[in-house]
């Protein structure tokens, strides 16, 4: 799905856009605060781009599956699973330096694409596990 929305070359060109920039703030005397701020600044950039690359390659994962003739609700039963596994496993700290999308947003997105009813859980990014009465 990379190849059909041209995410590679997306990706390449704002590095090389970057990189301008870089040298531009490089030359510049007494920017080295400048230039840490646009290394952060531009690190979160690409990762929200790369969550919304994974969206869009899900989305179109989902289409062409269903256009092949196979049953595309695999994908939903998937993320479910892996959204259990995430569950089970002890809790992290929160990272801003996140990469992929969240599993519900990828299952709302895929039930979205195939026509299926979204729920209020499909909008709920709960990465913790699960409530338990003591």
């Amino acid at each position: 799905m990379l190849l059909v929305a041209r995410h590679s070359i997306k990706k390449l060109q704002a590095m090389q856009s970057y990189s301008i920039l870089r040298v531009l703030v490089a030359v510049a005397p007494g920017t080295s605060e400048v230039s840490n701020a646009a290394d952060a600044a531009f690190t979160q950039f690409l990762l929200g781009y790369g969550r919304q690359d994974e969206l869009l390659a899900d989305q179109l994962g989902a289409r062409y599956v269903k256009l092949a003739g196979y049953d595309a609700h695999g994908m939903v039963t998937f993320l479910i699973k892996l959204q259990d596994i995430n569950r089970r496993i002890p809790l992290r700290e929160r990272s801003y330096y996140k990469t992929h999308p969240y599993v519900p947003d990828r299952i709302r997105v895929i039930k979205q694409e195939l026509g299926e009813k979204i729920d209020f859980g499909d909008y709920i990014n709960i990465e913790q596990q699960p409530h338990e009465d003591k």
